[in-house]
């Protein structure tokens, strides 16, 4: 009887075939990545910083290997800072943040913010970042936020987190047009955060206390997070000599926080004891009046 045997390589390759049904996949293989982009604030005023901040997650099983970030910033707007400062990341052609972040753990996280100054002109703005890692599929998270014109009685940015100042004042103090500048100093913070500050004409007796005396607009401040009485924001209200009332003594002023009277402070300097409490009221030069608070919330002010 004749006998047909199967040639030695068609052996060979039967048994690579095998192996190979049967091996482990390669570790980066089952690799799983998750990334977010947002921004802020929302509005931005012209000119002023916003900052857009990712997130990247390993999600698998298993680690994975160079990590790194492309962060396509606006078409206009000019790049300031990451934070954290030590993350290995370089300006690109001028318009490409690119960071390079190693291995990262099953459930690690990577947070970066980058700042920005925001365009001359108006209108929605839009980054995108593409977050790559070894042997994970890519992701490609955008964000974006509206550009807004400037304005006597609104301002929006991302105070810097070395600690900023923000103000409405056009650089003209307050004048008869423009009775009331709301200036908030933000103190420092990990990355920064959303301030917006504006003011806006009230009618008698809106956003004070019930039965007593108010004048002037009202203050709205928003701030993305909240200070201790002793580390706390200190507020300066320019009132502008054409919105005080006649005869009222200057020391007398009032000062609501949300429809409450606010009052003298009492403890160390620079600390606010009550919390919000007054720290002065100033007669300047040319009749104007600034009254200065320290509190550690947002919120509504009126005089």
């Amino acid at each position: 009887m004749l006998t047909v045997r199967p040639s030695r390589w068609i052996i060979v390759l039967a048994a690579l075939a095998a192996t190979a049904l049967t091996a482990p996949a390669a570790a980066g293989s089952e690799a799983t990545i998750s990334a977010t982009l947002t921004a802020g604030p929302d509005p931005v005023t012209v000119g002023h910083t916003a900052a857009f901040t990712t997130t990247f997650t390993n999600t698998g099983p298993v680690g994975v290997h160079d990590v790194e970030l492309r962060l396509d910033i606006p078409d206009g707007s000019t790049f300031l800072q990451s934070i954290p400062g030590d993350a290995n990341c370089v300006l690109e052609h001028g318009h490409t943040v690119e960071c390079k972040f190693g291995a990262v753990d099953p459930g690690g996280e990577i947070d970066l913010s980058v700042l920005v100054t925001a365009p001359g002109t108006t209108g929605p703005i839009t980054a995108t970042a593409h977050w790559g890692a070894e042997h994970a599929d890519p992701q490609f998270p955008s964000a974006s936020i509206d550009v807004v014109p400037p304005s006597a009685d609104a301002l929006s940015e991302w105070a810097l987190p070395a600690g900023d100042t923000v103000t409405t004042d056009p650089g003209t103090g307050a004048t008869k047009t423009n009775p009331q500048v709301t200036t908030a100093d933000v103190p420092a913070t990990d990355i920064g955060t959303a301030t917006e500050l504006s003011e806006s004409n009230a009618v008698a007796g809106e956003f004070c206390a019930p039965y007593a005396t108010c004048f002037g607009q009202v203050s709205t401040i928003t701030i993305g997070q909240t200070f201790s009485p002793g580390d706390p924001l200190r507020f300066s209200f320019l009132l502008d000599k054409s919105e005080l009332p006649k005869k009222i003594k200057i020391k007398k002023i009032p000062m609501y926080h949300d429809g409450v009277a606010v009052a003298d402070c009492t403890g160390s300097p620079g600390v606010a004891s009550p919390d919000p409490c007054v720290v002065s009221r100033t007669k300047l030069k040319k009749g104007d009046v600034e009254i200065v608070v320290l509190s550690s919330t947002n919120g509504r002010w009126r005089p």
